[in-house]
């Protein structure tokens, strides 16, 4: 898995499979100081309850999160939590 981080925009490359990876994003969510954080997830077809969780949380302290993503099987998992209005889900 390899992260890109630009700002605010956050691309994500490859599955997101271990405990390492999950804690690398979420520390890379943490360096945002804008008030948007874009995520553009490509290749990873799950993302970990971890980094749900600390994406809520920048949203309750007042964040936007936009998060774009590629797979048809995460779009179905973030829909089927009702995520996909709270995160503004789209398509790349």
């Amino acid at each position: 898995m390899e992260i890109k981080n630009n700002g605010n925009i956050i691309e994500i490359f490859g599955t997101i499979k271990t405990i390492e990876d999950a804690e690398s994003i979420i520390e890379t969510i943490k360096s945002v100081h804008d008030d948007v954080i874009n995520i553009k997830i490509y290749d990873s077809y799950v993302i970990p309850s971890s980094i749900i969780g600390v994406l809520l949380k920048a949203i309750d302290n007042g964040k936007k999160v936009m998060l774009g993503i590629k797979s048809d099987l995460l779009e179905e998992l973030i829909k089927d939590l009702n995520l996909d209005k709270v995160f503004n889900l789209y398509r790349i």
